[in-house]
């Protein structure tokens, strides 16, 4: 696991990508209730909407790319993957 996060009512980076590094991830978002969640990649939106309990993307990312995650509720963060 690359990186872990609890959320609550707030925006936080949950992942940069190392200097030199390339990374391949899956991001998984969970919400025990109805929340609106927007993600970013380099502070472009990639993904806002109402998420009811799941959400989950691949991505490959370049060095110093950096996902955050936003929301109006509770939500559990999770980056799995392989950086090379």
């Amino acid at each position: 696991m690359l990186a872990s996060v609890s959320l609550n009512n707030e925006e936080r980076v949950v992942y940069t990508v190392p200097p030199n590094k390339t990374a391949m991830v899956f991001l998984h978002v969970f919400s025990p209730s109805e929340s609106q969640i927007t993600i970013k990649i380099n502070n472009l939106v990639f993904f806002s909407g109402a998420l009811i309990s799941f959400v989950s993307d691949r991505l490959i990312l370049q060095e110093n790319d950096v996902i955050t995650v936003a929301t109006d509720g509770n939500a559990n963060v999770f980056v799995f993957g392989l950086e090379v």
